[in-house]
């Protein structure tokens, strides 16, 4: 079963299509797909390449194997961390952005949290 995009003529380009491994289903839309694929999967365990860890959820699988397993490495110095959003903070370090303002004062911050945590210095 294939599905066209509103407005394209019924036509749709094999390069946007998404597959299921399950069954000869394609769709250009990743929901549409990853409801599909749990037709399949329901009650079944995924395991990840990795490690002994299984998950019910394909999306919990992928994010647990990009976080767990394939570290991000810092350009600047020997950092790695398993989080891109962890490495971005880190970077931070090495560039001086602080993209995180005070409504306040003119603090300025490399993350949310400590943003977070300096406003309640503000608070009565």
């Amino acid at each position: 079963m294939t599905r066209a995009d509103p407005g394209s003529g019924g036509v749709q380009t094999s390069q946007r299509l998404k597959s299921c491994p399950y069954y000869n289903y394609t769709t250009s839309n990743s929901s549409q797909l990853l409801t599909h694929v749990r037709i399949h999967t329901e009650g079944q365990l995924l395991s990840c390449r990795y490690c002994p860890n299984e998950f019910q959820d394909p999306t919990e699988l992928k994010v647990h194997e990009e976080q767990a397993h394939k570290p991000h490495f810092c350009a600047y110095c020997n950092y790695r961390t398993a989080k891109k959003y962890n490495l971005q903070v880190h970077i931070r370090s090495h560039t001086g952005e602080k993209p995180f303002y005070c409504p306040y004062c003119p603090f300025r911050s490399t993350n949310r949290s400590d943003l977070r945590r300096h406003t309640y210095t503000h608070r009565n």
